[in-house]
Order: C-alpha cells, then structure tokens, then sequence
C-alpha cells in the first residue's frame, strides 16, 4: 500500500498473481474509483480469450464446494495423489536396481511437476483400454503433460506484457497461437469420455 495525497492508492495486482508472481502491481487508482471485478473481467478476457458469464461466480462457488469439501475433496486430493506418484517415482530405480538422478532448479522442478500433475487430476488421465497397458497409459499422461507444459511456460513468458498489454506484434501472434492451442487441448468437449473426471461434466 502507498500513501500519497491527496489521496490514497493501492496497487492491485492480478487475480491469477499466484501463479505469475512476477507480474507485480498492474494498475494503481484511487480506493473509491476501484472496480476490481470489471478489471478482473476485462483482464480475462486480455489474456485468455474468456469472457465471463453473469453466473459464473455462482456456479464456480457451487462447483467449489461439492468438489472441493468433504468427499468431493478426497476423490480430488486422490487424482493429484496418483499424478503426482506418476510424475515423480516413475524414474525412481531401474532394471538393474540403480536410480536415476535428474537435475533442475527448485522452483522449475516444482513449478513443472505440479502444474502437470494439477492438469491430469482436473483433465482426466489416458485410459488403460486405449493405450493397451498401465504403464503405457502412465508413460502418455507424462509425455503429454511435459508436451502442455512447454507450451504453458512460452505463454507464462508473455503474460506480463500481456497483461500490460505491450506485445510487440510478433509475441502478440505467438500469445494468439498458444491460447488457440489451450482451447483446443482443453477442450472439455473434445476430452474422451473414459479420460473425464466427474468435475469436468460439472
């Protein structure tokens, strides 16, 4: 918070500020002159191409709670167990008995494992019937998730001027793609019906 008269401002950052904490204060007015869910809307709809409904906090609110509490929470804590298992331990030891060690900084190892490991407990894991076994049906969601995450990370790089809407025309196409790319991978209604979580039909 800063004081300045005559009066006083805050720095507001963005809602999705957790997750690009780089971002940083984007916008300073004036407390009386602050509408922060038309700016959260207006900035959505900057970077991701969504344009929220009038129900939206609604049904996100009755979607949290049967899914976020009581047994929705176990079933939901459960799929990011079993994710984040697969992501982990899956090069954990070898034929011949010896592990194998991979190097990476703290935060990208984290950032990258629990970004996939959240992306297949919401979108659904590859089933074992199409793939023709457990652990090729494991080695998919790996290879799939490393796939979306190296296009997230491009997207991430370009959020902040995105945010602050000063791309030059170049990155501008390159945001435009990759929010193509997420829509079409993400697509609830493109997701097979044996890979979809009870949450996705919400």
């Amino acid at each position: 918070m800063e004081i300045s008269s005559p009066f006083r401002s805050e720095a507001i950052t963005s809602p999705l500020s957790q997750i690009h904490y780089r971002l940083g204060p984007i916008v300073k007015e004036a407390r009386s002159r602050l509408d922060f869910e038309q700016f959260a809307m207006e900035l959505v709809a900057r970077v991701f191409g969504y344009h929220s409904g009038t129900n939206d906090h609604k049904l996100l609110e009755k979607a949290s709670t049967k899914h976020l509490m009581g047994d929705g929470l176990v079933l939901m804590t459960q799929a990011m167990m079993d994710n984040l298992q697969n992501l982990m331990l899956h090069s954990v030891g070898s034929v011949d008995g010896e592990k194998k060690w991979q190097q990476d900084g703290l935060f990208n190892y984290s950032y990258n494992i629990v970004f996939r490991a959240g992306y297949l407990a919401l979108f659904g894991n590859e089933s074992v019937k199409s793939q023709g076994n457990s652990e090729k049906a494991k080695k998919h969601d790996r290879d799939h998730s490393e796939e979306l995450f190296g296009e997230f990370r491009k997207y991430d790089k370009l959020f902040p001027r995105l945010a602050y809407a000063v791309l030059p025309p170049k990155d501008k196409l390159e945001a435009e793609r990759l929010k193509r790319l997420f829509w079409n991978m993400l697509s609830i209604k493109k997701t097979p019906t044996e890979r979809k979580h009870q949450w996705l039909d919400y």
